[in-house]
């Protein structure tokens, strides 16, 4: 059984649910559970997510930048906060027409 710390994803109803800590170690992981699915829509639930740093952030705003499709559904309280301080939360949370490419531009302080 995997301890709260340890980073996995998996495909569960139709959504990308990842658990554990995504950090610098995770992240590579990270990118390539998500790369799976570049070209198509996807809902990535990062509720049981126990800590997040810049470098998973990284991987999620490469991922919505590639994939106008990708976008983040549930949110522990760590990536939470994370978002919010960043001001990436409505970028990853919209639906790829719901935002321009030039608001996402001025989100991710381009």
């Amino acid at each position: 059984m995997a301890t709260d710390y340890e980073f996995g994803c998996e495909v569960v109803e139709g959504r990308l649910v990842v658990r554990g800590d995504c950090d610098v170690v995770a992240a590579r992981r990270l990118r390539e559970c998500i790369a799976a699915f570049d070209g198509h829509d996807i809902v990535v639930d990062l509720g049981g997510v126990t800590f997040f740093d810049s470098s998973a952030l990284k991987v999620l705003l490469a991922a919505r930048e590639r994939n106008p499709g990708f976008r983040v559904g549930e949110l522990s309280q760590e990536v939470s906060i994370v978002l919010k301080i960043t001001g990436t939360l409505r970028y990853l949370r919209a639906a790829g027409h719901d935002l321009s490419p030039e608001a996402g531009h001025l989100l991710r302080g381009g």
